[in-house]
């Protein structure tokens, strides 16, 4: 894919796509991935990283703590979260936490673990929600295209044989929902804006000039 779309910055996948092997490549080669419906049991107490940087990494609970992680010095990637016991003590979630108890009776601790392949599943899961306004729903929008485009394809399969028969009739396709979509942006604008504007003297050329702003 980055051969043939050596520009490609931005990839919206669905939740299947997701893998530690995604995460290398788009590292590898600077690509931001974009995970949507991402579906499963969620606890009530779980842990997130909010924070990865070249600075430090940072761990959050839903008690509302949040700790500085600490790199191993003897298993490089392998970080640790130390929680507040009388913290955790207190938290209404400390029956569904997801950080389990290490150490004896008398010096029990909530310690979270992880390497840094999780580092990284973090973080894509946490890019959909940094994105704002129609950005967010793109995977959405372009999915529902690609249904236009098969609307009237019996058993998704197009009525004509040959490639440039079938290259022929996707590009009409297209042209029509483009016209249709023109269509109705138009009589959008038309209707919000001679709504607003309308007068009984001068009215069509009102509705010329706003037409054509």
């Amino acid at each position: 894919m980055v051969e043939r779309i050596p520009k490609l910055q931005e990839y919206f996948v669905d939740g299947q796509y997701g893998s530690p092997g995604a995460d290398l490549l788009t590292e590898k080669y600077d690509i931001q991935l974009y995970q949507t419906l991402s579906r499963g049991n969620t606890s009530r107490g779980a842990i997130a990283i909010p924070q990865i940087d070249s600075t430090e990494i940072r761990v959050s609970c839903k008690g509302g703590q949040d700790i500085k992680a600490i790199e191993s010095n003897q298993n490089k990637g392998r970080w640790k979260a130390e929680f507040a016991l009388n913290h955790c003590e207190q938290s209404p979630f400390k029956n569904e936490c997801a950080v389990k108890w290490v150490g004896k009776q008398d010096k029990k601790r909530r310690v979270y673990y992880f390497v840094d392949k999780q580092i990284k599943i973090h973080k894509r899961l946490a890019n959909i929600s940094h994105l704002k306004g129609p950005k967010r729903h793109t995977r959405a929008n372009l999915e529902a295209t690609v249904k236009e485009v098969k609307r009237g394809m019996k058993n998704k399969k197009v009525r004509v044989r040959r490639r440039i028969r079938v290259s022929l009739h996707m590009i009409f396709t297209v042209i029509g929902i483009n016209l249709t979509r023109i269509h109705k942006n138009m009589s959008l604008f038309h209707k919000k804006y001679t709504e607003s504007f309308f007068t009984p003297v001068g009215s069509e050329i009102q509705i010329y000039l706003l037409l054509n702003i």
